[in-house]
């Protein structure tokens, strides 16, 4: 088969690569022919992004191969087929099937919402490939309109494997890039939770959900708030009515145990996809009743209307945001993977030694202290964005300002919970990548920062809470080391330091303190190796300014 452009060059002495398809956030995808087979195929082609490291290189080009390895074990009409893994130059290239389509973004772009029929059609087809391949223990982690293809033959089927996580599989250590769109990222992942299948069926609902309404269920003008609303905003009800309605809208359920499995899903969807008329009136929340198992009850007929008129706008709310969910003070509950770099359309998160399953490498709630999370961050530099935004007054913002009696080079830092404590001149401050109680304080001349993490709910031993939080944070670090978890004097605070390395060269020191029976902090540095001792110093000076809240 002669290709109809130019061939570009030649990989695995194979496939001839002649025009790209198109682009994303970890790649390029080229249409091929296969000299040996003479068939044409699409070659997705891994792009690394500049700033990461060779070990990142290595970590990234891993991720690549667990993405073969996941789409090749899977064989189903609506799942994209791979061939073949070739590596050139250092770099991998997925072999796939070339299908003539279109993607359902760009068909929502340029055509428009498809008919409630249509809609239900596709999410059927969608919710079987998922099914298929959580039973091969894949996770695929983002599903969204842009890796859903819609063939000339009508078929929608799912691709991009390349965030999934598999049963078995070990976690990556790169700083990487954690792929996921915010739009479509289910809550429990926003909140730095290992997701599980129950994410997958999130993100078909918000597929879905977009599918009718050509827009995702929340859409804001940047990723934090758009991360922030799909944690605690209620869901705007899609303007069609009936089992389709009911489907999105159980999907789109935010607690994962709560939302609907995929039987009830596939109940509804196919008696949707059965009704060509898109007559079904609005469906009011009370029509829509879930179990703990996530299964439909008292449903009407299909095709029935509740007797009682509609609301204008029919409210489907899921229940009030849990108590151990909320952010002390008042503050608006942010639990965000902080979006860092949205490329393609795909956010990329700061997590150097991020587990692929949890994307915090300690991402347990805060307990006796501030939760001490740690962080890759020391390897990469941090948002430039502008002091934290969380706050109980919306236009309350942090201040930095000149301190009296600081040390020469510092100024005081003010959180809107309260805080404050010295640090260098201009570093910046924004809402932590890795907890949604924390800001981070970073030198923009480099990788190092301070992190103050807040807890309203002490326990009293700063020491223990270290001990315990160090059996989950040493297995997801590499090459962790402690140097010590130790009690220390600080005022007269309950306080213990937690120090530690991991990785090339990366030194923590964590301090824990409980200033008040319903008040606890962590105040984290964390520096390249070879700054440690100056980093030493920046720590001694926040930690004897530091004020808590109300202090």
């Amino acid at each position: 088969m002669t290709p109809s452009h130019p061939v570009t060059r030649v990989i695995g002495d194979r496939y001839e690569l002649d025009h790209h398809l198109g682009s994303g956030g970890m790649g390029t995808v080229w249409h091929g022919t296969d000299r040996i087979l003479g068939r044409e195929v699409a070659v997705k082609e891994v792009r690394f992004p500049p700033e990461v490291s060779q070990r990142e290189q290595a970590d990234l080009r891993e991720r690549t191969m667990r993405e073969a390895r996941a789409t090749a074990r899977l064989s189903h009409p609506n799942v994209v087929t791979t061939y073949d893994v070739v590596e050139e130059d250092g770099r991998p290239y997925i072999v796939m099937e070339l299908l003539p389509s279109r993607s359902l973004s760009t068909v929502l772009r340029e055509d428009g919402a498809l008919p409630p029929h249509r809609v239900a059609q596709l999410g059927l087809e969608l919710l079987g490939a998922l099914e298929m391949s959580h039973r091969q223990g894949i996770v695929h982690r983002d599903v969204k309109p842009g890796n859903v293809l819609l063939t000339d033959d009508g078929r929608a089927v799912l691709t991009d494997f390349g965030i999934a996580t598999m049963a078995g599989d070990p976690a990556l250590t790169s700083t990487g890039v954690v792929l996921g769109s915010p739009a479509y990222m289910s809550p429990e992942r926003a909140r730095g939770h290992k997701p599980g299948p129950e994410a997958d069926l999130w993100g078909l609902g918000a597929t879905l959900y977009a599918a009718v309404e050509g827009r995702p269920p929340y859409d804001t003008d940047n990723a934090l708030s758009t991360l922030t609303s799909v944690i605690s905003d209620p869901v705007e009800p899609p303007s069609v009515g009936g089992p389709l309605a009911q489907a999105i809208l159980g999907l789109l359920v935010k607690d994962p145990a709560e939302r609907m499995t995929v039987p009830a899903a596939r109940e509804l969807l196919g008696r949707a996809a059965a009704d060509r008329t898109g007559a079904a009136a609005p469906v009011a929340a009370a029509t829509v009743a879930l179990d703990r198992a996530g299964r439909t009850s008292a449903l009407p007929p299909a095709g029935a209307v509740a007797a009682a008129a509609p609301p204008e706008r029919p409210v489907y709310r899921t229940g009030p945001t849990p108590p151990d969910e909320r952010r002390p003070n008042g503050l608006l509950i942010a639990g965000l993977v902080l979006a860092l770099l949205i490329i393609g359309g795909l956010i990329a998160l700061a997590a150097s030694t991020g587990n692929e399953g949890s994307g915090d490498p300690a991402a347990s709630k805060p307990s006796a202290t501030a939760s001490g999370k740690a962080s890759g961050k020391a390897s990469g530099k941090a948002s430039d964005s502008a002091a934290p935004t969380e706050s109980a007054t919306p236009s309350e913002t942090p201040s930095q300002t000149p301190a009296d009696g600081a040390p020469a080079g510092y100024t005081t830092y003010t959180d809107p919970s309260g805080f404050s404590l010295a640090v260098p001149q201009g570093w910046t401050a924004a809402p932590s990548d890795r907890s949604a109680t924390a800001v981070d304080i970073t030198d923009p001349n480099g990788s190092r920062f301070l992190r103050v993490d807040q807890t309203d709910q002490p326990k009293g031993d700063p020491k223990k809470d270290w001990e315990k939080q160090e059996k989950s944070v040493k297995k997801d670090l590499p090459e962790y080391k402690k140097i010590q978890i130790e009690s220390v004097d600080y005022r007269d605070y309950p306080a213990a330091d937690w120090e530690f390395t991991f990785g090339a060269g990366t030194h923590v020191l964590n301090r824990g303190f409980v200033t008040s029976d319903s008040q606890a902090y962590a105040l984290y540095a964390s520096s390249p190796e070879e700054q440690w001792s100056e980093t030493t110093q920046i720590f001694q000076v926040a930690a004897a300014t530091f004020q808590p809240a109300g202090g």
